[in-house]
């Protein structure tokens, strides 16, 4: 794990080389949870079904490279929570970087204008985020659509 942790903090991380949104369909959310239908959860439930997966999308793809991945990625997991009256729906984003560990952060709507946002660093090597192909590839077997943002400069 010592190996993994040393390369996971090498890089810049001070500007993203691309940014992509990921949204699943509800089809996705279903499929991921082994259920059919939501309909018979409150939208409550339903929403938080829904961020918790969002949310995971990391560990799942930190996990296909076995415990020790994810173990380091956890701990390298950074989390942090503020006001943003703006936002109004759970976002996901994946940030690529040159010669660095990919990054992705979860947005996570609370009451009041809360929100919760967490960085997961992707350590999976099966993962490569050279192009927007090979990310949208990547991310459909988890039942997401991928599109890149453009980065203002």
């Amino acid at each position: 794990m010592r190996e993994i942790l040393s390369n996971a903090g090498q890089g810049d991380f001070s500007q993203p080389k691309a940014v992509y949104e990921i949204q699943f369909s509800d089809q996705a959310f279903t499929s991921l949870i082994g259920q059919t239908d939501l309909s018979g959860f409150s939208e409550s439930l339903q929403k938080r079904i829904h961020a918790a997966i969002q949310s995971a999308t990391a560990n799942q793809i930190n996990a296909m490279d076995g415990a020790e991945t994810l173990a380091a990625a956890s701990i390298c997991t950074v989390s942090d929570t503020f006001v943003c009256d703006g936002l109004t729906e759970n976002t996901l984003y994946l940030y690529t970087y040159e010669n660095a560990a990919p990054v992705m952060v979860s947005f996570v709507v609370g009451q009041d204008g809360a929100v919760l946002v967490t960085g997961v660093p992707i350590l999976c090597d099966s993962f490569s985020p050279d192009s927007p192909e090979n990310v949208q590839l990547f991310l459909e077997g988890f039942g997401a659509q991928v599109s890149e943002i453009t980065i203002p400069d």
